[in-house]
């Protein structure tokens, strides 16, 4: 799958879902890269099947140290919302709730 931009230079990539320890939800595979370095990262994620939210990450994905132009991969575990939806492939949906860029050199 490809990267798409969320804000501000910062770009995710959906890998793939894995079966996690916990049985009510899985685990998102995913990839950051980001233009701009961040002090403070925070995001909230999602994966929806159709229209409809499919699990979800509860609460805020805190990063820190967000390094410019390096790429990070991620393992998020995230919880199964209500009945379980049939058809259509998982898409990851990423919103930056909080973002601190670092200080850039003069």
């Amino acid at each position: 799958m490809g990267w798409m931009q969320i804000a501000g230079g910062v770009c995710i990539r959906f890998s793939k879902l894995e079966q996690g320890d916990d049985p009510r939800g899985k685990l998102v595979a995913m990839d950051l890269l980001s233009r701009t370095g961040y002090v403070h990262l925070n995001l909230r994620i999602s994966v929806f099947r159709g229209a409809q939210i499919w699990c979800a990450f509860p609460g805020i994905l805190s990063l820190y140290q967000i390094e410019p132009n390096h790429q990070y991969a991620f393992r998020v575990p995230c919880s199964m919302s209500g009945a379980p939806v049939d058809g259509g492939e998982p898409r990851l949906a990423v919103e930056v709730d909080e973002a601190i860029e670092m200080a850039r050199p003069h």
